[in-house]
């Protein structure tokens, strides 16, 4: 059994799809090194939370700015 593997690849698309969609994606300050948080927001009620973060934390898809915001 590996020590290490990759559990999602590191190719462009992974990094687009957040930014094309946040608030799949958005979690809050305090679990972002938390392992156990679920990968993705897929419920009606995650993808609502997802947005009040989003909007919290002035992350929007529309903007390059999610950049500086999300990779300081």
């Amino acid at each position: 059994m590996p020590i290490v593997y990759e559990a999602s690849t590191l190719q462009m698309e992974w990094c687009l799809g957040c930014h094309r969609a946040p608030e799949k994606f958005v979690r809050p300050k305090e679990k972002v090194f938390d392992m156990q948080w679920r990968a993705e927001n897929k419920s009606k009620a995650e993808i609502t939370e997802g947005q009040a973060w989003a909007k919290l934390y002035h992350v929007s898809h529309r903007s390059n700015n999610e950049l500086f915001d999300c990779h300081r």
